[in-house]
Order: C-alpha cells, then sequence, then structure tokens
C-alpha cells in the first residue's frame, strides 16, 4: 500500500486508541484525526512530525525511527516513550510530569547530548529513574551523569548501574 492508501485506509477509523505503523514511509496526515490515540507505535519508520492533536498520547515507541522530527508541546500525558536515537530529544518535552525512567544511558555517547536532555528545565518532574545496565564502565559515564542535573522539585532520584567514583549535585 501507499502511504497516501494508508492515509485513506486510516480515515474510517477516527475513534482509533492503538496504532502501530511498523513500515516505512511519512506518517499519514489522517493521524491528526486520532483525537483518542494513547498509543503509537513508529518503530522502523521514517520522518515523522507529530499533530498537536495527539493530546492523549501515553506511549510512544519509535525505535529505529530516526527521524523524528518533532513531538507536540502538549504531551502531558506520556508515560512512556521508547525512542532508539538520541536523548536530547528529551529537551524538548517541558511539560513532562510525575517520573521519568532513562535508561541503557551506557549507550549516550556523547555527554552534550545528555545536557541537551534539559532535565533541570523539566520542573514538573517529580521522580528520575536513570539506569545503565551495562557493568563495564567509562569515563563517559560520569560525564553523562553529570549532565543530567535536574530541577529542585525533584524528590526522588533513583540510580542504578552507574559506575562511576563520583556523585555530582
Amino acid at each position: 500500500m501507499s502511504d497516501e492508501e494508508i492515509g485513506d485506509f486510516l480515515r474510517r477509523f477516527q475513534h482509533l486508541r492503538v496504532l502501530s505503523l511498523l513500515r516505512g514511509g511519512k506518517l499519514p496526515n489522517s493521524i491528526s484525526n486520532f483525537k483518542q490515540l494513547w498509543y503509537l507505535n513508529l518503530s522502523g519508520s521514517s520522518e515523522h512530525r507529530l499533530p498537536e492533536t495527539l493530546r492523549n498520547l501515553q506511549i510512544l515507541i519509535s525505535r529505529g525511527c530516526n527521524n523524528l522530527i518533532e513531538l507536540p508541546t502538549n504531551l502531558m500525558k506520556l508515560t512512556n516513550l521508547q525512542n532508539g536515537s538520541s536523548i536530547k530529544e528529551l529537551g524538548e518535552l517541558k511539560c513532562l510530569e510525575g517520573k521519568l525512567h532513562i535508561w541503557m544511558l551506557q549507550q549516550v555517547d556523547d555527554a552534550q547530548d545528555a545536557l541537551g536532555a534539559n532535565l533541570e528545565g523539566m520542573r514538573d518532574l517529580k521522580k528520575f529513574d536513570l539506569r545503565w545496565s551495562d557493568d563495564a564502565y567509562g569515563s563517559l559515564d560520569e560525564r553523562v551523569f553529570h549532565q543530567l542535573k535536574s530541577h529542585v522539585n525533584v524528590c526522588c532520584l533513583v540510580i542504578v548501574g552507574y559506575g562511576g567514583s563520583r556523585i555530582f549535585t
């Protein structure tokens, strides 16, 4: 099916709540009609700009989708973002609230990317869970950890698998 045919097909399902588009191609424009959508899997897809109308989106999976261009600014209900690209994309999600789990931190290649996550600017987050799942410690781990400064409103910080010798405040 072409991108246009998929878009025409999806237009019929305006009350869709769960959608997995596991293919190449662009996100169909008709996705902006899915105001009740709470789960979206874009794994392996190409260029995407998510519309502002996805206010109820809670779970976004975009592994292998390295061209996630833009996230809606109003993703307050998002509780699960699984993305295989860069940690710095978190910096665009300024309105996150509650808790944020960041796993696989050993895969961050550049400490500046961790700085770009701008955790310090996320004032409505109360809990951070930072996890390294690899026993191999590298000096980059300390630099990444140093850049992941949280806002003063955070009341709970969980750190698992961090191999560094220094904790930064």
